[in-house]
């Protein structure tokens, strides 16, 4: 709570000051989430984890038209089944981008750095640089990116034991750890409204990820430096009920697909996800600001794959059961 207290404060801050600093959004979520590892493991807990994330846009127009700066801080905090601490980390997103349109051709230029780390096992970064471009397929609206990217990997890992929570493994979009190479991006994301009507929306959103990456320097490890194409196809239909005095409910149902193609290892994820929220927004002199309290929880989340570098394949649960938080936003738009 005091960590709730502390970004809740920042944030008051940084709104304070945004009419001289232009600050268009702002948003804040806090959440806990009760995990469940293990490929059989349903009806009881094994871990807790608690997110705080503070993201927001600052235009910079007077420096350059179009110019603006962007983060998004996560933090994790890990606890056991009874509470006790067990570890943290960070991930997170800056980067600076521009507008620009051509022709037929409307999206941005983006130049930034991204960062995750955990306790006790490492860190790594990513540098990229690309545009990003807007355009319609078939009727829908959609977006590809191309990147180049820098990445530097460093790998402390250490054997947690049964009591490890699995969630805390560094999602690295490499093939090794402790590596260091580069490498690109190629992302696309399509997403629209299939539905809308008295009862409420049905949308869907589609991304589709394609990222490359290279060892240039194995450094100390085992890597056999062969390049690896990191897949990520992810897709949600959600559906969201008309509020009723503030109040809503919905269901998202999302198929995963990840895959390393240097090592072989894939996993698929399929989840169903009813959820329930209140949403007051009011007007202030600095802006809009919306409060949403809210609850999710995965019904359905079963996932299948193999693991890397070998023959077994598994079937099991997947980490998160219950989510439940408070969203805080602020839109000067």
């Amino acid at each position: 709570m005091k960590k709730l207290f502390g970004l809740l404060a920042l944030m008051t801050v940084i709104s304070g000051v945004s009419v001289a600093d232009d600050f268009t959004n702002l948003n804040l979520d806090s959440h806990w989430r009760a995990l469940h590892g293990g490929l059989r493991n349903r009806t009881h807990m094994t871990g807790q984890e608690m997110r705080n994330e503070l993201s927001g846009k600052l235009t910079m127009d007077d420096e350059w038209q179009g110019l603006s700066f962007n983060f998004d801080f996560l933090k994790k905090d890990f606890y056991n089944s009874k509470g006790s601490h067990q570890g943290n980390g960070w991930d997170n997103d800056v980067y600076f981008s521009k507008d620009f349109s051509k022709g037929p051709f409307v999206g941005d230029v983006k130049l930034g750095w991204k960062y995750e780390g955990y306790t006790d096992q490492g860190h790594g970064n990513e540098l990229y640089f690309g545009p990003t471009v807007g355009f319609k397929l078939l009727g829908q609206e959609g977006t590809f990116s191309a990147q180049f990217v820098y990445y530097n990997d460093v790998n402390s890992q250490k054997n947690l034991g049964l009591t490890g929570i699995e969630e805390k493994v560094y999602a690295r979009h490499y093939k090794d750890a402790g590596t260091e190479g580069i490498g690109g991006n190629f992302d696309f994301n399509f997403n629209g409204t299939i539905l809308e009507g008295r009862y409420g929306t049905v949308s869907y959103n589609l991304d589709l990820k394609n990222h490359l990456r290279d060892a240039t320097n194995t450094k100390d490890t085992s890597s056999d430096g062969r390049n690896t194409v990191y897949l990520d196809y992810d897709g949600v239909i959600s559906y969201d009920s008309p509020r009723f005095y503030g109040f809503g409910i919905g269901l998202d149902i999302e198929n995963e697909y990840e895959m390393q193609t240097g090592n072989g290892w894939y996993v698929n994820g399929f989840y169903v996800s009813p959820k329930a929220s209140f949403k007051h927004t009011f007007d202030t002199s600095i802006g809009k600001i919306g409060v949403m309290p809210y609850v999710k929880w995965d019904a359905i989340d079963q996932q299948r794959g193999e693991y890397a570098e070998s023959d077994d394949t598994y079937s099991g649960y997947g980490d998160t059961k219950l989510r439940a938080g408070l969203n805080i936003s602020l839109d000067r738009n």
